[in-house]
């Protein structure tokens, strides 16, 4: 008995604490291959970082990346400052602002409609 309620438990998600988690995460990374292809939820970009100009890696914590992977290619600039709910894909000619999304009222994740394709 005791094992079936740690199982429940384990398994239920906690939207705020990812939401948390995607918040704290932090990556600015020219994109150094195609990512449009399927990749893991878990998806690690490569590339150079634009500001120090060394090579340099960034982990999505919280599988969203992987939602809008369609949108990144090779030479766009990923970018995720510490502290937003947003990251940008930022191409030649438009800016993609992805949102995190929202915490139901019961702790679900859900993402925000047209989102993208917000432009700047």
């Amino acid at each position: 008995m005791i094992l079936i309620i740690f199982h429940i438990i384990s398994c239920d998600q906690d939207c705020n604490k990812y939401r948390d988690l995607f918040i704290e995460n932090e990556c600015n990374v020219i994109l150094s291959k195609d990512y449009t292809d399927n990749q893991p939820e878990f998806m690690i970009v490569k590339g150079i970082n634009p500001n120090t100009k060394e090579k340099c890696k960034c982990q999505d914590n919280v599988k969203n990346w992987y939602f809008y992977n369609g949108y990144m290619e090779k030479g766009d600039t990923l970018v995720k400052r510490k502290g937003d709910d947003f990251y940008k894909i930022h191409k030649k000619d438009t800016i993609f602002i992805i949102y995190y999304g929202e915490c139901n009222n019961y702790n679900q994740y859900v993402r925000i409609n047209n989102n993208p394709p917000k432009t700047n």
